[in-house]
């Protein structure tokens, strides 16, 4: 897979997993959004962590590769994200999305520029 095309693939499939395991807490958004917002917190970091490890196995870390990936696995999860909230089910203004959801995504590049590091040291998940 090219070098390009391997990142994106995998941004979508981290954006679809992340999705259908959100998707089964939906209900408690229009309940209780400060629980919500603490589970979709939670399931992120614990996705990132699970794509994280499967895309960078066989992968050369460095602090560039591992920020530009995060960064495009935001993008990705923004853009698609953004397509449901304007013409889905959550149709709503991009100001109310990034305060309520997207910029949440920040932490994708955060945990992958952990990555270089955990290697180096030899820290195993």
């Amino acid at each position: 897979m090219t070098k390009i095309i391997k990142p994106i693939l995998f941004g979508i499939l981290f954006w679809i997993i992340l999705s259908l395991v959100i998707f089964i807490f939906l209900p408690y958004k229009q309940k209780d959004p400060v629980y919500f917002g603490i589970i979709f917190t939670i399931l992120l970091s614990a996705v990132i962590v699970f794509m994280g490890n499967y895309y960078f196995k066989n992968e050369k870390l460095n602090y560039i590769n591992c920020l530009s990936v995060g960064l495009l696995w935001t993008f990705i999860c923004i853009s698609l994200d953004l397509i449901g909230y304007k013409f889905g089910l959550l149709k709503s203004s991009f100001s109310i999305y990034m305060a309520d959801t997207g910029f949440v995504y920040v932490i994708i590049p955060i945990l992958f520029s952990i990555y270089p590091y955990r290697r180096k040291n030899n820290c195993e998940i």
